[in-house]
């Protein structure tokens, strides 16, 4: 079992003063804590959506073969990614050989990813979500170290992004759209990976491979 650290950073309303304002992200972030603070049970019904994109994004990281030492999970919610990543899949009653095949081959590539995982960082701009399944044996079941960092994803001025070059992959999974100027954020996200290392996003209307 590795050590578990998670970080809490304080973050301002006003975070992004881009030129781009579609969206008001301090009112949003405002909207999301809600439902995780009053009601989790509530706030985990809605997990479906979100943890579907996470299995699909962890079939399309198993192609993959370069390690994902430092993997940046940015507007991680919850911890979607690392909940599915711990979490046996398991084929419905009545599932013909090829779908228990196909939950086999899931189930291995979520062993396989998690193994290249020496460190998670997962960042999001809502503390109650983040943390929300901290206290579940999530942390404990990943064989690397995680670490959360509670910071506006648009702004990207947390100290754990400061250093160029650091992550070998970025993830950021139904997060993008809430983005007003995405062409800085794809050129931030850029400035902290390595070199040839690639970008897994997904958004409502399509998954970016870059």
């Amino acid at each position: 079992m590795s050590r578990v650290v998670t970080r809490s950073l304080a973050t301002t309303l006003g975070a992004s003063k881009s030129a781009f304002q579609v969206f008001d992200r301090a009112a949003k972030r405002v909207q999301r804590l809600k439902t995780p603070k009053t009601d989790v049970f509530a706030s985990r019904k809605a997990d479906f959506l979100r943890d579907e994109v996470s299995l699909r994004t962890i079939e399309r990281l198993a192609f993959i073969t370069r390690d994902f030492t430092r993997t940046l999970d940015l507007g991680a919610h919850l911890g979607n990614l690392l909940k599915n990543l711990c979490t046996v899949s398991r084929a419905e009653e009545g599932a013909d050989e090829t779908e228990v095949e196909m939950i086999k081959q899931l189930n291995a590539d979520k062993q396989s990813i998690s193994a290249k995982m020496k460190e998670l960082v997962m960042l999001d701009s809502s503390r109650e979500l983040l943390f929300r399944d901290a206290d579940l044996s999530l942390d404990r079941d990943f064989p690397g170290k995680i670490t959360r960092v509670v910071a506006d994803e648009e702004a990207f001025d947390a100290p754990e992004l400061a250093e160029s070059e650091q992550f070998d992959t970025v993830i950021s999974n139904l997060s993008l759209h809430w983005i007003n100027d995405l062409p800085q954020a794809l050129a931030n996200i850029n400035r902290v990976l390595k070199a040839r290392r690639s970008i897994h996003g997904h958004d409502f209307w399509r998954r970016h491979t870059i």
